[in-house]
């Protein structure tokens, strides 16, 4: 047999069984699927908190810190190298390992 076939057999079987489940138990297993469900949307990443990051951080200014014993990196790559930020943290990261 082919797989397609067979994997349409096999879907057929599984609607069948599931046709002969009671009542009861397909609601409880639509339940536990809403659950997985609602859990699985409350997992997603949400880009809020980074974005709010990034916002603030182009607001920051290129002076540096007053604070004694704070050391902070300054480095300007020009746009005509990096096109996206993490190119231009590439870009970085390969001339300070050098």
């Amino acid at each position: 047999m082919h797989r397609l076939h067979v994997m349409q057999r096999w879907v057929f079987a599984q609607k069948q069984r599931e046709q002969l489940q009671p009542l009861a138990v397909r609601q409880q297993q639509q339940r536990q699927r809403r659950r997985q469900q609602q859990q699985q949307q409350q997992a997603r990443y949400g880009c809020g908190l980074e974005n709010q990051a990034k916002t603030h951080a182009q607001t920051c200014s290129g002076v540096g810190s007053n604070l004694l014993g704070t050391t902070e990196n300054f480095y300007n790559v020009p746009t005509s190298q990096a096109t996206s930020e993490m190119q231009a943290l590439q870009i970085v990261r390969l001339d300070s390992c050098q």
